[in-house]
């Protein structure tokens, strides 16, 4: 081999350890598309009372409202937990809590892991939706 070449193989080799490194650097710094807890700890899922027997949560995640029915009574109180982390690939996976035909429920959209809840005083039934995603739909019948 001759000192021409060697010389132009220690180059390609610098070049590529460069190239190397300069993308580990720029991969390092990309956020994760999967949050590493999507899901608060503080709020159990399903039917399940949170803090008293006058409150339930409802779980959003696989783009819907779990469970899609829910039975309570007038005075208590419903939380909806984001726990969505990705929406066909779109994250944040934002998700509202909005009534069909009344304006008992009206929600911001919520990132995953925040929380949005509501007090029922009326009885009746309360169908409710996601603006953004209008084939998740739910209920909540107040007795």
């Amino acid at each position: 081999m001759t000192k021409k070449n060697n010389t132009l193989t220690w180059i390609i080799v610098a070049a590529v350890i460069i190239v190397l490194v300069l993308g580990y650097i720029w991969y390092s710094k990309i956020p994760s598309s999967i949050p590493t807890n999507p899901k608060p700890n503080t709020i159990p899922t399903e039917n399940t009372p949170v803090s008293n027997e006058n409150t339930y949560n409802i779980d959003i995640s696989n783009l819907a409202f779990s469970p899609s029915t829910l039975t309570i009574k007038q005075g208590e109180t419903v939380i909806w937990t984001n726990s969505d982390s990705l929406c066909g690939g779109i994250n944040p996976c934002l998700h509202t809590v909005t009534s069909d035909k009344q304006n008992e429920l009206s929600s911001k959209q919520l990132k995953t892991g925040e929380v949005y809840s509501h007090t029922f005083n009326t009885p009746g039934t309360f169908d409710y939706h996601c603006e953004g995603h209008p084939n998740m739909k739910a209920n909540i019948i107040v007795e």
